[in-house]
């Protein structure tokens, strides 16, 4: 069962684990509890005084902490996007020469110039439902292949983006790309930032849409890691070597935040692999933990990621890995530790992003704005998901046939 907590007061993470820990025994889920998605602030994640480290105390054991991956993914566009054009200022504006040309609704209007394609390395994502993307992710997905292949398509190329919003940078990344896409003669600065967006961000947000399992983050994390490496090449031949570092920008944020990383994390994610050898890595390491002395419950910080890795296993050190077993196979026998070497088993049924509880927060935040009384926002929120669950979706025109 999935609980979606919505925090009633305090914003410290001890605050948040209680309100958290009284959910959990109102359901009766204190001994079922496995895992806990949610964003990457430091409330959440803090290494001692963050919601997990305090919960993890209040149940004595320990649980996957799986950081939203798309959170994680606009981490480094915003830090690249304040390094190379300009600082935030208040009221969701940047300041830099491109942030400051991406508010407002003119650019969109304007006809496309010939823009230079941005082709991209890896294999077109393949995404499933494209009807069931919003009007933002749909506009970021035919830009995104727009940009690669050298045409925007005539239906979306003067569809209007969402507004500039410094707490998701998906609009963002949008502006960005059609700003280039109305550039004749675009900065070295632009060039740099529409290649990381095509093939770093906007990739990596479809992946993990698409895949959304917390056992794949590995995976997408070394992906990750192999797109930026050329873009500083790129950025080299533009501005020569003696420039400003991508991969430092980058590499800083995401092994600060490389949650799928962590020891239990990671040890499920190799459990799960299609990859009979890095089963066999994984399993060992289990076994391994199970036999030797009982570990302390300390808070879990994320180790150091092996950014010349060749395959994502490699990411982080195994070998001298201390954490405990990962709670998603606490339950599985040895026996039937060994037998998930030779047979590839259905990973565990966890998220990957948090972005349905982006969803129920949009929603309760909605609701506030009638009414201050509790039970009145508590039976709105409740009436809009009955009618919604209720009401046919008319997505094409032939579904009102």
């Amino acid at each position: 069962m999935t609980h979606r907590v919505v925090p009633e007061k305090g914003g410290k993470g001890v605050q948040q684990a209680a309100i958290t820990y009284s959910v959990l025994e109102e359901y009766d889920s204190t001994d079922t509890l496995l895992a806990v998605l949610l964003d990457n602030t430091v409330v959440n994640t803090g290494y001692k005084g963050g919601l997990v480290a305090c919960l993890e105390r209040k149940l004595n054991r320990k649980l996957h902490m799986i950081g939203c991956f798309l959170h994680m993914n606009e981490l480094p566009l915003r830090h690249l996007i304040i390094e190379l054009d300009g600082p935030t200022v208040t009221g969701n504006r940047l300041s830099g020469p491109i942030g400051s040309l991406l508010h407002g609704d003119q650019t969109y209007r304007l006809e496309p110039v010939n823009f230079a394609r941005v082709p991209i390395a890896a294999p077109r994502p393949e995404i499933k439902e494209i009807e069931m993307l919003s009007d933002d992710q749909r506009l970021l997905m035919e830009y995104m292949f727009g940009i690669s292949e050298g045409k925007i398509s005539e239906k979306f190329v003067h569809r209007k983006p969402g507004p500039l919003n410094l707490a998701r940078w998906l609009t963002t990344a949008i502006r960005i790309l059609v700003l280039y896409t109305r550039t004749e003669d675009p900065s070295e600065t632009l060039i740099i930032l529409v290649h990381y967006i095509v093939k770093v961000y906007a990739f990596t947000w479809f992946t993990v849409r698409e895949v959304n399992n917390f056992t794949a983050g590995p995976e997408i994390l070394f992906e990750m890691i192999q797109a930026v490496k050329p873009i500083q090449k790129t950025w080299e031949q533009i501005r020569g070597p003696d420039t400003s570092s991508i991969t430092d920008i980058v590499f800083k944020v995401l092994e600060r935040n490389a949650f799928c990383c962590l020891g239990e994390n990671f040890l499920a994610s190799l459990n799960a692999s299609s990859e009979k050898e890095h089963r066999r890595i994984g399993v060992r390491k289990v076994l391994e933990i199970r036999a030797g002395p009982t570990l302390p419950l300390t808070p879990a910080s994320v180790p150091s990621i092996n950014f010349e890795a060749r395959n994502w296993c490699e990411l982080i050190d195994v070998s001298s890995l201390q954490c405990h077993q990962p709670p998603c196979v606490s339950m599985i026998s040895d026996a039937e530790l060994e037998d998930m070497i030779e047979e590839e088993l259905e990973p565990p049924s966890f998220p990957l992003h948090s972005q349905s509880v982006e969803r129920a927060v949009k929603l309760t935040s909605e609701a506030s704005t009638t009414s201050y009384i509790w039970e009145k926002r508590h039976n709105s929120i409740v009436a809009k998901n009955k009618s919604r669950a209720e009401r046919p979706e008319f997505r094409t025109k032939q579904d009102y046939v």
